[in-house]
């Protein structure tokens, strides 16, 4: 994790040298009162993005968002949306909502559904199995490492659209489901 906070300050120094580098592209004149005028401006700008993210919301409102590529069906959670902090209702209805359209998903379509998520816990994963019997459905789960270009990724844009501080855990996990062919099972 040490590493991980001397990434992010070079990730932030590196942030405010391009700021200054296009101040200076833009007033021509180093150290002048409009250049880190704009410096500081241009270093700022990424804090627009939970305003702008609150907005997109407005706009994007499924909470997943379906994708079919090669022979799959991928499930993404939408990426302007909040996941911290949800209250009890919130997080039921996002329960209420992955099963529902998982289950639609794979009902339609002979298709497996591919999910992949760093909040892919043992116990979401568990939750998820209830909610998909070994009868009627295929559930597999491929058990990964969050690396630390993802994990960064992550933070910072959490960081950015939430502005709240987060570690990911260090292993996510890939869930696939489909239909079974034959419902006989046993």
């Amino acid at each position: 994790m040490r590493s991980d906070k001397v990434i992010i300050v070079f990730i932030i120094a590196g942030w405010a040298v391009l700021s200054g580098i296009m101040a200076i592209a833009i007033t021509s004149a180093p150290l002048t009162p409009p250049t880190l005028l704009f410096q500081t401006v241009f270093f700022f700008t990424p804090l627009l993005l939970r305003p702008l993210s609150g907005l997109m919301r407005l706009f994007r409102r499924p909470i997943f968002i379906l994708i079919k590529k090669r022979r799959r069906t991928w499930l993404h959670l939408n990426p302007w949306l909040s996941t911290g902090h949800l209250g009890l209702q919130h997080h039921r209805l996002f329960w209420q909502v992955l099963t529902g359209t998982l289950r639609l998903t794979i009902n339609q379509s002979s298709l497996p559904v591919v999910m992949s998520s760093h909040l892919l816990g043992p116990n979401r994963i568990a939750r998820l199995r209830r909610h998909f019997s070994a009868g009627y459905y295929l559930f597999h789960v491929i058990k990964r490492p969050v690396g630390p270009a993802e994990r960064i990724g992550l933070q910072v844009d959490t960081f950015l659209k939430e502005w709240r501080w987060f570690t990911p855990s260090a292993y996510g996990a890939v869930v696939i489901i489909r239909m079974r062919k034959n419902k006989a099972y046993g």
